[in-house]
């Protein structure tokens, strides 16, 4: 039986704390909480029980995509990347986010749009790209901003955000999903009254349809997720929220509902909230000696998750894999004799998995090209040093 057990993201919260400052209220909506874990249909994995393989076991193949560098701005320390059918979304510390297509070709970067006219932004806080309409939608404090490819403006909507001392509804938002049909996902930030709820967000009608509460399954407010809202092959959508938990959620097609669909057993030395103290301090996901689920990526196959062991360094980090449909667990180290042979994984889909290193970074550590270290010194040769480079890990069958 299961035992209920991102730094990058920080920065953002911080920043809300001054940004934020108009009011809205959303009062009148309820607040539906989860169901719960005693639901028989929540499928546990126990991930003591795993097998412990290398790369290749898992992977059959890498390509390395050259982000080529052909405008204005480029990539500065990436933190977040999201690949969609033909796209590389990449999102650097500034905030900035820049567009490559699939084979590595500069499309059009953010900071083309940063400015205080009325089609333009100061203050980005997160991007999603809207899977019916293609459009770049770009949360900022105040408004829902719509884009197309190209980064001209299509429309605006008003967010209910705000600060309101003598309101029990104060609104803060630092994450965005969009799902379709004029319908986002507002995500809370930590510096919100009411860490743990997303908000199902209308931005036609300006207007906040459903407000549904995952709290009470929250180890920590901090986090590395870098995406929440996954569609699955079958037509479903799975959400993982902003936080330290072991859950897997299924939202409902009328988008009222959130329910446990999957839950994760890290064993004994897991953190959770009764052994983790009165420390909420997002230092204890780096000084904790406990197992620490970071990430979690869901496939319509299979689930990628990071886990964080004891230590403060990279070599305390490893990728599970799960194999849904043959119900097995695989654990990838991320170092060996002490070398890197795998990197943190930032994105799935049901074919590759993805990350973003530097060229020096690759130099310095063939192996994680797997078994084709032997493109090194191609890579030297016809690469430039300043590029960053897309790896596309294939998955194996």
């Amino acid at each position: 039986m299961c035992m209920n057990s991102g730094l990058s993201h920080v920065v953002h919260e911080v920043l809300l704390l001054y940004v934020l400052l108009i009011l809205a209220g959303c009062g009148s909506i309820d607040v539906h909480y989860s169901q719960s874990l005693d639901n028989k249909s929540v499928r546990c994995y126990n991930l003591t029980d795993c097998q412990s393989v290398s790369p290749d076991d898992v992977f059959e193949s890498v390509e390395v995509v050259p982000l080529l560098f052909e405008g204005e701005s480029y990539p500065d320390l990436v933190t977040r990347l999201q690949v969609t059918d033909s796209l590389f979304m990449i999102e650097d510390k500034r905030s900035f986010l820049h567009l490559f297509d699939k084979d590595g070709n500069y499309l059009v970067s953010s900071d083309a749009i940063i400015g205080e006219g009325p089609e333009e932004i100061t203050t980005p806080l997160s991007y999603a790209l809207d899977p019916l309409n293609g459009l770049i939608e770009v949360l900022t404090p105040h408004k829902l901003m719509s884009y197309d490819l190209d980064l001209h403006f299509i429309k605006s909507s008003h967010l209910p955000t705000g600060v309101d001392k003598d309101s029990e509804t104060n609104l803060f938002f630092s994450h965005i999903e969009s799902v379709g049909e004029d319908t986002h996902l507002l995500l809370r930030t930590i510096s919100s009254d009411r860490v743990g709820e997303v908000v199902i967000f209308n931005s036609k009608k300006e207007t906040i349809d459903e407000r549904l509460s995952y709290k009470d399954d929250i180890i920590l407010p901090f986090h590395m997720q870098d995406r929440y809202l996954f569609f699955m092959n079958d037509g479903s959508k799975l959400f993982v929220p902003p936080a330290i938990t072991n859950i897997i959620y299924s939202l409902s097609e009328d988008m009222g509902t959130l329910s446990p669909l999957v839950q994760f057993d890290l064993g004994d030395n897991s953190l959770t909230r009764e052994n983790m103290g009165s420390s909420v301090d997002r230092q204890i996901l780096i000084e904790s000696s406990r197992e620490i689920l970071l990430r979690i990526l869901p496939t319509s196959n299979r689930i990628f998750l990071v886990v964080k062991g004891k230590g403060n360094t990279m070599r305390s980090f490893h990728t599970v894999v799960i194999d849904t449909a043959r119900d097995m667990i695989y654990r990838v180290n991320l170092y060996s004799e002490g070398r890197q042979i795998f990197p943190l994984i930032m994105d799935v889909d049901d074919k590759y998995a993805y990350t973003v290193v530097d060229k020096e970074t690759l130099m310095n550590q063939p192996s994680l090209l797997l078994d084709k270290s032997e493109q090194i010194s191609s890579i030297a040769d016809s690469i430039e040093d300043e590029l960053l480079l897309v790896l596309k890990y294939g998955i194996r069958d």
